[in-house]
């Protein structure tokens, strides 16, 4: 019976801390994507050929993810 108290606790021990290391990695990950949200905003251009060839790539991206959806 103490071998599986001991064990029991072992796993709890486990648990908790594989709790925690989850907790704190999602801390460091918070940062690093809004670093990234800041140094990549869209551009300010309002250029007919830069619109019109952003619109195209989005609908090119949209029906790439409808054919995937569908097959």
């Amino acid at each position: 019976m103490a071998l599986f108290d001991r064990v029991h606790d072992a796993g709890q021990l486990i648990t908790f801390t594989d709790y925690r290391i989850k907790q704190l990695q999602e801390e460091l990950d918070a940062p690093k994507s809004n670093d990234v949200r800041r140094r990549s905003p869209r551009p300010r251009s309002t250029h007919p050929s830069l619109m019109r060839a952003t619109r195209g790539a989005r609908e090119d991206q949209a029906g790439e993810r409808r054919g995937a959806l569908k097959a």
